[in-house]
């Protein structure tokens, strides 16, 4: 009987020396923008987490799928001038990427932040081809980008979102998106984004394409695309989606601005278009038409002029 006592209380020594990791004191960080294209170089230094006792940290990245080895780019010992930034070449893989960044140390729990960058091209759009079939093609001269159109009935319409960069928001602020989005635009904006000789729709130009009747012609506006072969249109069986006025419309959603943030919303279910038109119950409301993934007509609402962005078409 002795001898199972000291033995029990033998195991319950060996347990309370057992030495407990500490936690980091502060919160990892680095940044990446949402969209990257492939071949951009980035400089990431991590910041904002250390030990809380002095001991040498290191740290080591990983990028997945494309690159899963580790590369540590400091070690604990190493000077402080090695400051841990990581030299990221963006790869040529049309994809979302986790770039993780992890702190360690003798002792301590590592510690890690990631970043999600889509890797898009010209190529990442594929499905809306436009035909040129009874119009041609523009060049803004502002900008020196090329702008196809086509003729529906007696008007011109550009088959693309406009993507003039003197005014308006990049998508989640990526210049590296203008080309394959266009643009958001408040709609002060809107009212002068379009190049000479062209000018924003009204609600009735666009009721127009849509032979008089926003009723059930949402699908004649869209165009069945796919980003990084994703499927842009999320499916819902009352929508049919035929592109017969080669509009093309994407939903790349709208924004929400306040002074100090804009936040983007409805991709993959909403296009937003503003019109030349203000409410006429409030002037500080503009008109803008929409499309809804699971609404198969065209609608029209009015928001706040200065706090909703929304993609341009421009017609003549």
């Amino acid at each position: 009987m002795t001898a199972v006592c000291l033995l029990s209380f033998a195991c319950k020594k060996n347990n309370s020396s057992t030495e407990v990791s500490k936690y980091f004191d502060g919160k990892l960080s680095f940044k990446l923008p949402a969209f990257v294209n492939p071949g951009e170089i980035y400089y990431l230094t991590p910041e904002g987490c250390y030990t809380t006792d002095g001991t040498d940290f290191g740290y080591f990245w990983t990028v997945n799928p494309t690159a899963t080895q580790r590369d540590t780019v400091r070690h604990a010992g190493d000077p402080d001038t090695y400051d841990g930034t990581y030299r990221f070449v963006v790869p040529d893989t049309l994809c979302q990427l986790t770039v993780t960044c992890a702190i360690y140390a003798s002792g301590y729990y590592n510690s890690t932040h990631a970043e999600t960058p889509v890797v898009v091209s010209a190529a990442s759009l594929t499905g809306n081809e436009i035909s040129l079939v009874s119009g041609g093609i523009f060049r803004d001269t502002r900008s020196e980008i090329d702008y196809i159109y086509n003729k529906i009935g007696s008007t011109d319409w550009m088959c693309t979102n406009l993507q003039w960069d003197e005014v308006g928001i990049s998508y989640h602020d990526c210049e590296v998106m203008d080309e394959l989005f266009g643009r958001l635009y408040d709609w002060e904006a809107a009212q002068i984004a379009c190049p000479e000789g062209w000018r924003l729709p009204t609600v009735e130009d666009w009721k127009a394409i849509c032979d008089g009747d926003f009723t059930g012609a949402a699908g004649r506006l869209m165009v069945d695309a796919y980003f990084n072969e994703e499927k842009m249109w999320d499916y819902w069986p009352k929508v049919k989606i035929t592109n017969e006025t080669l509009i093309s419309a994407l939903p790349v959603g709208y924004a929400t601005v306040s002074d100090d943030d804009v936040s983007f919303i409805g991709a993959g279910n909403y296009a937003t278009f503003w019109t030349s038109e203000e409410s006429s119950l409030d002037s500080g409301q503009g008109i803008y038409v929409y499309l809804n993934d699971e609404t198969p007509d065209v609608m029209s609402a009015s928001a706040d002029k200065s706090h909703f962005a929304a993609s341009v078409r421009c017609i003549r």
